[in-house]
């Protein structure tokens, strides 16, 4: 529409009809994009889509991981594999039985971390990232909506750093080798600001420190849905991984909140 745009914008609608609203706006190509699939992103993802996703993701975490291990899928009633990368459902997904309107990925390891190190190619996230967004399936930061969260390697490595040392000091990290303080208690773990959040209910993602994307995924059939990808970050922390990430939040924030009058803490992580 043309003449001046209206103070306040109050349906998918109305800005629509302001284009030129959109592209003042901060991350205006992305807000565009998501404008142009909205109906699509508001549908309730297929069932043969979402296991199209997993498999997808899965797939590619097995390319990008240091073992590069691809097992066929194990028969009926036989356990998975030790030796590979797998994917599961959480969030609605799981709780519903079926996908809502995104799909929840949780990736984990029998005994592989989600990095190894602080390089690009020293994680599994990041190789992942690149291959499905080569291959089209996951859409770029410039073109559409797309936040990555990774923490950094050796903010997740045992023990304290040494004083007068940042949290990434090399002999801080070098602890998981052997030195320093015992892996249960890695630095990540040790994450309490929580409790500064629970009130405001952001705290689900307060002290999580899974590395972890959220994108817009173009299906086989040219469709487009919303895909979040959790990589759990060690392989004892799959139980709180999957617990935090599969919900409900009014769950989450009851059992951490109880868990804060028994004076202990629950997080993504672990329990303290």
């Amino acid at each position: 529409e043309t003449g001046a745009a209206p103070r306040h914008v109050r349906s998918v609608e109305e800005l629509r009809r302001w284009p030129g609203l959109v592209q003042r706006l901060p991350r205006s190509t992305a807000l565009a994009h998501s404008l142009s699939v909205h109906d699509e992103l508001q549908e309730p993802v297929p069932l043969a889509e979402a296991l199209e996703m997993r498999s997808a993701v899965e797939a590619a975490a097995r390319r990008a991981s240091r073992s590069g291990s691809d097992c066929p899928p194990p028969r009926e009633g036989e356990p998975l594999c030790s030796c590979c990368w797998h994917a599961e459902f959480v969030g609605g997904g799981r709780t519903r039985g079926k996908a809502g309107h995104d799909v929840d990925i949780l990736l984990w390891h029998h005994k592989e971390p989600a990095s190894w190190g602080d390089g690009k190619e020293e994680c599994l996230l990041l190789p992942l990232v690149e291959e499905l967004q080569q291959q089209r399936r996951m859409l770029r930061r410039e073109e559409a909506f797309f936040h990555l969260v990774r923490t950094a390697h050796c903010a997740k490595g045992a023990g304290k750093p040494p004083a007068g040392e940042a949290a990434c000091g090399g002999a801080g990290a070098a602890g998981e080798e052997g030195g320093g303080e015992a892996p249960d208690d890695r630095r990540h773990r040790r994450d309490h600001s929580m409790l500064d959040s629970i009130r405001y209910g952001i705290e689900n993602l307060a002290c999580d420190h899974h590395d972890k994307v959220f994108a817009i995924w173009r299906s086989a059939g040219g469709r487009h849905r919303r895909i979040d990808v959790v990589v759990c970050a060690f392989p004892e922390e799959l139980p709180f991984a999957r617990l935090a990430w599969t919900g409900s939040r009014m769950l989450n924030r009851m059992m951490r909140l109880q868990a804060i009058a028994l004076g202990i803490n629950l997080g993504a992580h672990a329990i303290r």
